[in-house]
């Protein structure tokens, strides 16, 4: 919404701003995807954008942007990214500025692919999981897209089966792994895991973000990510009864 993406550059939106900044997340990639802050101080903006633009409340209630029990705005100190096509937010999710248990927490109603756009006419696409990794890839120039969740929006395999490859940078936690576990199978031969360095820069690296957050080089991380790309390995169906810890992947020199 329009209304988060303002606040963003408010002054009540430094919260949100400098969360972004830890994550490596660049005020132009903020301002191309019109990523926004809901600091939830005060539900009269709202309600007031909801008016300005003839829109019942109920819809704000029926789409999960208010709280039915509180009456609060849901996304409190969440960064919202929205899913934008031809022009329209199609959808939205919010990331909590604290890695509190439901660090994402989403519109209601079907989910959908974020990045979708960038998929036309891409014979190879890179996908992800996490949205702060797609926003890492996207700010790199590269076509990628999020499903967020876990799980593939039904609409994904539409989208997806068009492409010629695939690429799932393979992630150091559960549900990176669960979720690549989950989408390979199906995609099949098409798709081939980009596998990222354990350690880079005496960092521990668990997803495509690390490569940037807490002041490390983009170009840096660019680098360290395309030297993985050229060792990506075609997914196996054995790989399905390992755990992330376990795989048995030779993972390339990244410097």
């Amino acid at each position: 919404m329009d209304l988060y993406a303002r606040r963003l550059w408010q002054t009540r939106g430094y919260p949100g701003r400098d969360y972004l900044k830890r994550r490596g997340i660049s005020d132009r990639t903020a301002r191309e995807h019109r990523l926004g802050y809901c600091d939830g101080d005060d539900l009269s903006d709202l309600v007031a954008e909801l008016r300005r633009r003839h829109i019942p409340a109920q819809a704000a209630l029926d789409i999960g942007l208010i709280a039915g029990k509180t009456g609060k705005e849901r996304f409190v100190q969440r960064i919202t990214i929205p899913e934008i096509r031809g022009g329209q937010v199609r959808w939205l999710t919010g990331r909590h500025l604290q890695d509190v248990d439901n660090k994402y927490l989403n519109v209601y109603g079907p989910r959908h692919l974020l990045g979708a756009d960038a998929l036309y006419d891409r014979g190879e696409i890179l996908g992800d999981e996490g949205p702060l990794n797609w926003l890492t890839l996207r700010q790199w120039g590269l076509p990628a897209f999020s499903f967020v969740g876990g799980t593939m929006p039904d609409e994904g395999y539409q989208w997806l089966t068009a492409a010629g490859r695939v690429y799932l940078p393979f992630q150091r936690d559960l549900p990176g792994w669960t979720a690549a576990r989950r989408l390979a199978p199906i995609l099949d031969a098409q798709v081939e895991l980009l596998c990222l360095p354990a350690e880079w820069r005496g960092r521990r690296i668990k997803d495509v973000n690390d490569l940037i957050r807490d002041g490390f080089d983009d170009a840096a991380g660019y680098r360290c990510f395309t030297a993985c790309g050229r060792a990506a390995i075609p997914w196996h169906e054995r790989y399905l009864a390992m755990d992330f810890q376990d795989l048995p992947i030779l993972l390339p020199a990244a410097r």
